[in-house]
């Protein structure tokens, strides 16, 4: 029964793994919001994200190309306005991985946002 107790164990480990992915994700997506307000105050919204990409793609891998980093920015993205309008609490209930949710549409998200409200 040694696989059995195995299996349990390797799959609470991945649900923990996934849950503490979602919160670097939604700590990293925070940071993106405050400095993407702040380039918004000297620039149009388009500006703005393309200075947030940069400033992101300096401190990635060279080898990552800009769609990665915009990939990257926008998970982190869905993943941070999701939690902060559900509540950060509710990422210990969370069962999908931070690829499944940055996979969600931006309506779904909001839908799934208001169901809390």
């Amino acid at each position: 029964m040694g696989n059995c107790e195995a299996i349990i164990e390797a799959e609470r480990r991945t649900v923990t793994n996934n849950h503490e992915i979602i919160r670097a994700y939604y700590s990293f997506g925070r940071e993106l919001e405050n400095r993407l307000t702040f380039h918004k105050i000297t620039n149009s919204e388009r500006r703005a994200q393309r200075k947030l990409n940069d400033e992101v793609g300096e401190q990635l891998p060279n080898d990552l190309s800009q769609n990665a980093i915009e990939k990257r920015v926008e998970r982190a993205r869905k993943i941070y306005d999701l939690f902060s309008g559900i509540g950060i609490d509710k990422i210990q209930r969370v069962s999908y991985s931070a690829l499944r949710i940055s996979k969600l549409g931006w309506d779904e998200i909001d839908t799934i946002k208001e169901a809390f409200e």
